[in-house]
């Protein structure tokens, strides 16, 4: 053991002098060195050759050191046995399993330390599982492949902080039991939290607005205790205004890569209150034109340019050409007019030119009677599909006034072309 370790395991320390000696511990211990919490078995602190022995891929994939981690739970009985009647252990020969269930064999060294108030044990370990002579090339060989792959996870592990830490969505980390571990700066900054201690004194339900507390509770949680996700729209709370956030949200478990052990769940909230402001604004549009084509005396559609079906009419509209008891939506705009060909022509004209005005064509009921009727066309973009206004007004009775005007003009031309003819052949003195 080094001069530090006996100086940390025999001799009396302060609270802060032991933190600072743990410290340098776990920069200078050649071995792997970790300080974990007696009630909880979490890890507090620990360096980076205790993931390596354990085999896990990065220290903050191993967060705990349960007796799982021990060869039997009766290695782990005696193990604290021990270690309680002695305070101190100086190479107790132990049996450990790794993350992947291989057995090995290690002399561990402990103490029952106090870390920042809590009980905790002081653990410092030495894989002594035996190996044969020839193992030895092996075995440096495995370690050098070891240290290399710990480097690349480590490599890795940096390009995954600084993803999330540029990342302009609220990215978190929580316990189980909901505690808050972990909050991105733009997390942070959309919620307004200045620090990530700020961040880590809540709970999960103090980032929701309290009506949304209880979905969250009752469907969101169980839903990703059970099938391991849950994705849908909800809100953050902002801390300083007040204000509802709107949020598409993506809320999962993080599991251990070897066990599956489920470690903490994590979610990626993107925050979406334009997008939202936007369908609200475009709502209130429709139903203001909704309101304004119902209450117009005049029948108006709205028809897809594609196939021609009837995406909206009005009531004026339904009632005008007699939907009684089936509606004009998804019927064919073609259906209304007398001559599909008018139809064709007038579909040709509003592409080409953007609109048509008043333009007199026959047009029929559902039930075939025909009218006569005034149509506008307006080529227009709905929900990004190009559509065509139409509207039409009813002229069936100026158009039988002017049949009747001409007819009459034709009579009274025969009378007076009658009675020219009848003076015409006359003898005026025989008057």
């Amino acid at each position: 053991m080094s001069p530090l370790l006996n100086q940390a395991v025999e001799g009396s320390q302060s609270e802060a002098g032991l933190q600072m000696l743990l410290s340098s511990l776990l920069e200078l211990s050649p071995s792997p060195i970790a300080v974990v919490s007696q009630e909880h078995h979490h890890i507090l602190l620990q360096n980076d050759l205790v993931a390596p022995l354990f085999g896990a891929l990065h220290r903050t994939a191993l967060t705990s050191l349960s007796p799982d981690f021990y060869g039997s739970p009766t290695d782990y009985a005696e193990f604290i046995a021990s270690l309680n009647q002695k305070t101190v252990l100086l190479d107790y020969r132990v049996q450990l399993k790794r993350c992947t269930g291989e057995l090995f064999n290690a002399l561990v060294s402990a103490k029952a330390i106090h870390y920042e108030g809590n009980p905790a044990f002081l653990l410092v370990w030495s894989d002594v599982t035996p190996q044969s002579p020839g193992q030895d090339a092996t075995c440096l060989l495995t370690v050098r492949q070891e240290i290399a792959r710990h480097h690349a996870a480590e490599v890795e592990w940096q390009k995954f902080v600084a993803l999330v830490e540029n990342s302009s969505d609220f990215i978190a980390m929580s316990s189980l039991e909901g505690k808050i571990l972990y909050v991105n700066e733009a997390g942070r900054r959309l919620v307004g939290l200045e620090t990530l201690e700020a961040a880590q004194a809540l709970d999960v339900a103090a980032y929701l607005p309290e009506e949304d507390v209880a979905h969250f509770c009752e469907v969101t949680l169980p839903t990703i205790h059970g099938v391991g996700r849950h994705e849908g729209v909800g809100k953050l709370h902002h801390f300083k205004t007040g204000e509802c956030i709107d949020v598409h949200r993506s809320c999962f478990v993080v599991k251990h890569p070897q066990t599956g052990e489920v470690l903490c769940l994590a979610t990626i909230q993107r925050n979406i209150t334009d997008q939202k402001q936007a369908e609200r604004a475009l709502q209130k549009s429709e139903e203001r034109f909704r309101a304004i084509a119902e209450a117009l005396p005049i029948p108006m559609t709205i028809s897809s340019v594609a196939d021609g079906a009837i995406l909206y009419a009005n009531r004026q509209g339904e009632l005008t050409f007699g939907a009684f008891e089936k509606t004009l939506i998804g019927q064919n705009i073609s259906a209304l007019y007398d001559d599909p060909k008018d139809r064709q022509v007038l579909g040709e004209q509003v592409l080409q030119n953007g609109y048509v005005a008043r333009q007199e064509v026959r047009v029929k009921k559902l039930n075939g009677l025909t009218f006569w009727v005034n149509v506008s066309l307006q080529r227009l973009t709905l929900d990004d599909q190009p559509v065509i206004l139409s509207t039409f007004y009813d002229i069936t009775a100026r158009k039988q006034a002017d049949n009747l005007l001409h007819t009459r003009a034709r009579q009274q031309a025969a009378l007076s072309e009658l009675g020219q003819r009848a003076l015409s052949g006359t003898d005026i003195s025989m008057l």
